[in-house]
């Protein structure tokens, strides 16, 4: 009821708006910038390795158990995380490389002063222009994981806060309704007036859309499972995702496959089972 939703004493609200907006804004933010750095196909199994830390981060502080299979399956996560931040290279350093051998043939031929120059300029272009498309990638590799540790630490804190005998629909009513307005203040503060002219309504619907499946009905079910199972076992079950988002980004979204991305969705999704095993 709506006297339940917004009766809850200090520490109950602290832990589940606290857990909702480190792990639905503060992590999301994050990982928005992520992919856009690395894309989906490899930023989503980094960041959805949060199981790992959930389970870890409950030993720690004594919320769970140690089991010797969510063990070999945080092993095996840790694995396939790195296979998949591995598998593919920034399409920047793919097209320097394709590009440096050109360079390469045309310093053996006879040149003027002028030519030497242009192709010391060009030289040095291509040298900045993979430097930072490797810095590109290993800050996207450091917000997907920022992003899993969010996730993770959310995920207890709403756990933990639901212990208190709160149902699950009065606990989601309170947290959705109290981050709200945090999250329109974010995005009015990263905006700025600069998307404006970026934004359709195409763009608008379909953020609607994902919005009401996600944060809607998918956040209802996901604090539904927190209030009958355990951090790690929910987090661990809803992190499957990949062999959704995988597909799909390559798909729609044009992505690159490789054996190693391909490799490391599979190994992510058997430790993920394990976990939950």
């Amino acid at each position: 009821t709506l006297k339940e939703t917004f009766s809850y004493n200090a520490k109950t609200g602290l832990l589940l708006v606290g857990g909702s907006l480190l792990g639905v804004v503060i992590g999301d933010v994050i990982f928005y910038f992520s992919q856009q750095l690395i894309g989906l196909s490899k930023a989503y199994p980094i960041a959805v390795s949060y199981p790992l830390v959930t389970y870890l981060l409950g030993i720690a502080f004594h919320f769970e158990t140690y089991d010797f299979f969510k063990i070999q399956g945080v092993l095996l996560v840790v694995l396939g995380v790195y296979l998949v931040s591995t598998s593919t290279e920034d399409q920047s350093i793919l097209t320097i490389r394709q590009s440096a051998p050109t360079v390469e043939i045309t310093t053996r031929k006879e040149r003027t002063k002028e030519e030497e120059e242009i192709i010391a300029k060009k030289i040095s272009e291509i040298a900045l222009e993979k430097k930072k498309a490797k810095q590109k990638i290993i800050l996207g590799i450091l917000l997907a994981t920022t992003t899993a540790f969010c996730w993770a630490i959310g995920t207890i804190m709403m756990d933990q806060g639901l212990k208190n005998n709160v149902s699950g629909i009065s606990a989601n009513a309170y947290r959705i309704a109290l981050i709200a307005p945090a999250s329109v203040l974010i995005f009015l503060a990263g905006n700025r007036g600069k998307l404006k002219t970026k934004f359709n309504w195409k763009s608008i619907l379909l953020v609607l859309i994902a919005g009401i499946i996600g944060n809607t009905i998918g956040s209802l079910l996901y604090v539904f499972a927190l209030s009958f199972t355990e951090a790690s076992t929910t987090a661990a079950i809803s992190a499957a995702a990949p062999l959704i988002a995988t597909p799909l980004s390559i798909l729609f979204l044009k992505e690159r496959v490789s054996f190693r991305l391909i490799l490391g969705t599979l190994l992510t999704t058997t430790g993920i089972w394990l976990i939950i095993s």
